[in-house]
């Protein structure tokens, strides 16, 4: 075996071996697949951290909003479509993945992404980002970039489940109210 192909499987190995230990501790795959937030943190557990139970959330009845987060199979069953409609324009409709609780709609220029993470997932603030309150039991923005809002979501602590909005517009405006409705939207479906 040549050097050469002895060093591209030695990068293969390490490559694996970077993919295993990103799978069983939840953070992001270096092929930006499951990318982190904004502050570095990874927005969803790991897998079997987060397994739903059914293919749609319940509304209303006795559970939490944790628990109807907890039973949601399909994230972009969540994702509204009025909102998309405005914000995404001629998107086609909104797609699930390449992770299972991830969703995306976009139209090649604007991108509005869902990650919903539940089961062991972090619910404390997140360090250095505005507190915006009224959306659920609390709600952290970011902003990557001066037109995209990067929305942190407390929807429950107990169980715990967290919603994370992503919207970019590529315009050069603020989008602060524009992922505060879509959470709003995603906390009014899970109720």
């Amino acid at each position: 075996m040549g050097q050469a192909t002895a060093g591209r499987i030695g990068s293969v190995v390490a490559l694996v071996l970077v993919v295993a230990g990103c799978a069983a501790s939840g953070t992001a795959a270096p092929s930006g697949q499951a990318s982190p937030g904004p502050s570095g943190t990874s927005p969803g557990a790991s897998p079997a951290a987060s397994t739903p139970a059914s293919a749609a959330p319940s509304t209303g009845g006795d559970g939490s909003i944790g628990e109807n987060a907890a039973k949601v199979t399909d994230p972009c069953t969540l994702m509204p479509t009025d909102l998309v409609a405005t914000l995404v324009p001629n998107a086609p409709a909104p797609v699930a993945g390449p992770e299972p609780n991830l969703c995306t709609a976009t139209n090649g220029t604007q991108a509005l992404q869902i990650t919903l993470s539940t089961g062991i997932v972090n619910t404390d603030a997140v360090p250095g980002a505005e507190e915006v309150s009224g959306v659920a039991v609390a709600a952290y923005l970011e902003r990557p970039q001066t037109d995209e809002a990067y929305l942190t979501v407390i929807l429950s602590k107990d169980p715990a489940a967290v919603v994370y909005v992503d919207y970019a517009g590529y315009d050069g405006k603020d989008h602060k109210d524009d992922a505060v409705a879509v959470a709003k939207a995603i906390v009014a479906t899970l109720q």
